[in-house]
């Protein structure tokens, strides 16, 4: 029993790592900095560098990309440039590498066209063995993603869909969330969203659910989204999760960096309450102690509203024209704070930002965990892989080594990736 638990919490731990970036390979050296106000110290704490320091890093990331590939494509704005420099913790030649790979891998596999072009007639039916989506905003008007992965059932996909598609379905959700989703909870808040938050629920996960086609198509989908949609997910909050899961999770977490215990919350068994100071009643759906009766298919949020749909329609790539980084808004910070109480008061305000330009944020390669959602950072949602001794019923490979351009419908090509 105690080899047993010792290998289960070194793969955990590994997973983790894995899963959050936080390869040591990744870090880059800067120079020493002795950070004057708040948001610097934070962002010191965080990520390594001010705020000064990631925006000339940002700015020669953008002229190198230049020098290179000249045009620049569309998704070379500022808040993508970001993303990949920390999800490769400010290294440039690797945030370029990883950048360059990713857009082999979106020419290989046409996803510019994934958006509109991509047609996926058996929504329906697939979302009843594979639930997934948006449900409103969280209180702060970050999307909320909600995954259940106990009720994934593989064997029923395959009588009506392929896993081709199912992948193709999962990129094109990652596309809207991009340029759908995140603008819309942007305008409906008042500020520039960039992140999710992951509601994980966890009820009906087991061994005995746990098949070679469910881990096939969750761990390609977790390395797409780890290699290609990083730094996309705020925090994962898992309810309903098994007992061998809470023990695993209490043995490894004190072995994590701040910033990975910071982006994982198990919620208790009575988690309504804890819950609901993430995100309001109206936003929740009833099965989890919300107001919301609309059932998950439907996907309730700003992105469904006709008036936000018309304002983004008319602003198209300019739609953060205007809006504040999302802890410059009145009071966001603070109402973080106290609405995330568990989290380091660092961790809440380090993701910090100036006043974004007109044309930043609209194009392409926004943001875990699409659907995860993300990410990766990649985005927890592989915390329920492989390693679980009572669950995994989604397992992932979180490694984040180099991308594969293959197709993202071969399960045995591609990586997928929260």
């Amino acid at each position: 029993m105690r080899a047993y638990l010792k290998n289960k919490v070194s793969a955990l731990s590994d997973s983790m790592s894995d899963l959050m970036g936080s390869e040591k390979e990744d870090a880059a050296p800067h120079p020493a900095v002795s950070p004057a106000s708040p948001r610097d110290k934070a962002m010191v704490k965080q990520w390594g560098v001010t705020r000064a320091q990631e925006a000339a890093l940002i700015e020669r990331f953008r002229q190198e990309l230049q020098a290179e590939l000249n045009p620049l494509p569309p998704s070379t704005d500022k808040l993508t440039l970001r993303r990949f420099l920390r999800a490769r913790k400010h290294s440039l030649s690797k945030a370029k590498g990883m950048f360059l790979d990713q857009l082999e891998w979106r020419k290989a596999n046409d996803v510019d066209s994934v958006l509109h072009g991509f047609k996926f007639e058996e929504r329906d039916r697939f979302f009843e063995y594979y639930p997934e989506g948006f449900y409103g905003t969280d209180r702060l008007g970050r999307p909320v993603y909600v995954q259940q992965p106990g009720k994934v059932n593989t064997d029923e996909l395959w009588k009506f869909t392929t896993m081709e598609r199912c992948v193709r379905y999962h990129i094109q959700q990652q596309e809207r969330y991009l340029n759908v989703v995140l603008p819309s909870a942007s305008l409906a808040s008042g500020k520039i969203q960039e992140q999710s938050i992951v509601l994980l629920d966890m009820d009906g996960v087991g061994v005995s659910t746990l098949t070679g086609e469910v881990r096939k198509i969750l761990a390609l989908i977790m390395e797409i989204d780890q290699d290609n949609y990083p730094e996309l997910m705020y925090k994962t909050l898992i309810i309903n999760a098994p007992t061998t899961f809470r023990v695993l999770w209490a043995m490894v977490r004190h072995l994590m960096d701040a910033r990975t215990q910071a982006k994982i919350e198990v919620l208790p068994a009575d988690y309504h309450a804890e819950l609901q100071a993430y995100i309001a009643p109206e936003n929740l759906m009833q099965q989890y102690g919300g107001s919301n009766p609309a059932p998950l298919i439907k996907e309730p949020g700003p992105w469904q509203d006709a008036k936000i749909k018309a304002e983004l329609g008319h602003k198209g790539k300019d739609w953060a024209q205007g809006l504040p980084s999302f802890d410059e808004a009145p009071g966001g910070v603070e109402i973080e704070r106290r609405h995330s109480a568990s989290v380091p008061a660092t961790v809440l305000a380090g993701d910090v930002d100036e006043r974004l330009p007109a044309g930043v944020g609209g194009g392409q390669g926004g943001g875990e965990g699409g659907l995860v959602r993300a990410a990766q950072d990649a985005d927890t949602r592989s915390v329920q892989g492989e390693v679980w001794g009572s669950g995994g019923q989604q397992a992932r490979s979180g490694s984040g080594g180099s991308r594969s351009s293959s197709s993202g419908g071969s399960p045995g090509g591609n990586r997928l990736h929260t």
